[in-house]
């Protein structure tokens, strides 16, 4: 709890996509987007991700848990009020000329909760870190789960 009072922390990071993101409303053709993604910085939920065969072509069991606690969820509905009201603001207010999703429609706590709904997020296979495996910790997975590290001494 600590590092969320510290107002040296990020809570959350802000990332500007120049696409229309979101699932509710499609971008119109020959119309620019402009999109603010938030990330939790330190979620309090955690998930999990297992190898489930011996074939490193197959994706592991991935279950991201997304908002097993409460304060994540907060933190996301005050995250997306800032993003509301960053877009009433210049720069942003200038080249806005509306909100495209989810939408004006979305207005109260609960609105904006809603929209989190765990069923309605998801995440491809991509790795977030390097993974340890081997008998000693200099060992890491990559991306494509290939082992990196010092050559064995046999």
């Amino acid at each position: 709890m600590a590092r969320l009072k510290s107002p040296d922390m990020p809570v959350f990071e802000i990332i500007v996509n120049l696409v229309l993101t979101g699932w509710i409303n499609k971008a119109e053709a020959g119309k620019c987007y402009i999109s603010l993604v938030f990330i939790s910085s330190n979620p309090f939920s955690r998930g999990m991700a297992h190898i489930i065969s011996k074939d490193p072509t197959t994706y592991p069991a991935l279950d991201a848990n997304y908002f097993d606690h409460q304060i994540d969820l907060d933190i996301m509905a005050e995250a997306f009020k800032f993003g509301r009201d960053l877009a009433n603001h210049e720069p942003f207010k200038k080249v806005v000329a509306r909100e495209a999703n989810p939408g004006l429609n979305i207005e109260t706590e609960t609105d904006i909760i809603s929209m989190y709904d765990p069923l309605l997020l998801r995440d491809d296979y991509a790795s977030t870190g390097p993974n340890r495996t081997g008998e000693e910790i200099t060992w890491l997975a990559n991306v494509r789960l290939y082992l990196e590290g010092p050559p064995r001494q046999l």
